[in-house]
C-alpha cells in the first residue's frame, strides 16, 4: 500500500467506523453513506480503483445484503485504529511481546518491513528488490497478527501452528471476540501455507519486527542472506493470499538450497 492509498483509507475509515456506514457504488466512484443524514447523500467519495485495492487487502468487504455496497472489515477497523495511535505506543506493545518471546529490543520507530520498503530498489546493483505484492502480503500478515493479539486475556502462540482453531478448542475461548478468532485462524493458515522452512523469518520480521541483521545472527545465517530468505517467504505468502500464481512463488523457493 502506497502512502497515498494509506492516507485515503484513513480518510474514509474515519466515517466507515460509524454504525451503519457503507460505501455505495455510484456512476464513476463510490459514495460514503452514513446514518447521521439517514443515508440520503454521500458525505465522501472514493474511487473504484481505491475501493478494489482496499478489498484486495482485506480492509473492506462486500455487504452481504447488497453486492454494490462495501463496509469496513475487522482487519480494516484494526488497521484504522492502529493508524490513529502514535507509532511508539504500538512499538512498545510489540517490544513487550518480543521480550516475552526472548526476542531483541526494537530500537527505532520504523519496522523492518517499512524500512525495506522505503529503501527498495535504492541499493547497489544486484541487490534483492521486493515487489509491491510482497510488501502487501507482509503488511496483511501483520494486520492479522495485531488483531489476533487484541484480546489481552489470551495471546496466540505462533510456535504451535498445528493447534486446532480456537472455535473448536473448548470453553477457554468463549470470551474471545469472533473477529479475533477469525484473525488467528487466518494467521495460522498463512503460517502453515508458508511452511516450516520460512515461517520463522515471517513471524520475526513482519509480526515481531526483528531486524534482518539481528535475525541472521540468531539463526546463524550468512551475512546479507536474511533479505533473500524474507523475499522468498513473502512470495510464498503472496501465493497463499492469491497475489501470485503458485508456479512463480514455488520456483523462487529453490534458492533456499543456497542458504547454509
Amino acid at each position: 500500500m502506497t502512502p497515498g492509498e494509506r492516507q485515503e483509507f484513513m480518510r474514509i475509515a474515519r466515517r466507515l467506523t460509524e454504525t451503519g456506514a457503507y460505501l455505495k457504488r455510484e456512476q464513476k466512484h463510490f459514495g460514503l453513506m452514513v446514518k447521521r443524514n439517514r443515508w440520503t447523500k454521500a458525505v465522501m467519495q472514493c474511487s473504484e480503483e481505491d475501493v478494489q485495492k482496499f478489498v484486495s487487502e482485506d480492509l473492506l468487504q462486500r455487504d452481504t445484503s447488497d453486492v454494490n455496497k462495501f463496509v469496513i472489515s475487522d482487519p480494516g477497523r484494526s488497521f484504522y485504529l492502529r493508524g490513529k495511535t502514535p507509532s511508539h505506543a504500538f512499538l512498545a506493545q510489540h517490544h513487550q511481546l518480543e521480550t516475552h518471546d526472548d526476542g531483541p529490543t526494537l530500537k527505532n520507530a520504523q519496522t523492518p518491513l517499512a524500512w525495506l520498503k522505503s529503501r527498495n530498489g535504492k541499493s547497489q546493483k544486484g541487490a534483492v528488490v521486493f515487489e509491491d505484492v510482497e510488501f502487501t502480503s507482509g503488511e496483511r500478515l501483520c494486520r492479522d497478527f495485531e488483531l489476533s493479539q487484541s484480546c489481552k486475556s489470551m495471546t496466540l502462540d505462533l510456535s504451535r501452528v498445528s493447534v486446532q482453531d480456537g472455535r473448536r478448542a473448548g470453553h477457554q475461548y468463549s470470551d474471545i471476540p469472533g473477529a479475533v478468532l477469525d484473525a488467528r485462524k487466518r494467521l495460522r493458515k498463512a503460517i502453515e501455507a508458508v511452511g516450516p522452512d520460512l515461517d520463522e523469518v515471517l513471524i520475526k520480521t513482519c509480526c515481531f519486527h526483528v531486524g534482518l541483521v539481528e535475525m541472521e545472527k540468531k539463526l546463524g545465517w550468512p551475512n546479507r542472506s536474511g533479505k533473500l530468505v524474507l523475499k522468498i517467504a513473502l512470495r510464498r505468502l503472496a501465493q497463499h493470499y492469491g497475489y501470485l500464481p503458485a508456479s512463480k512463488a514455488s520456483a523462487s523457493a529453490r534458492i533456499l538450497e543456497t542458504i547454509a
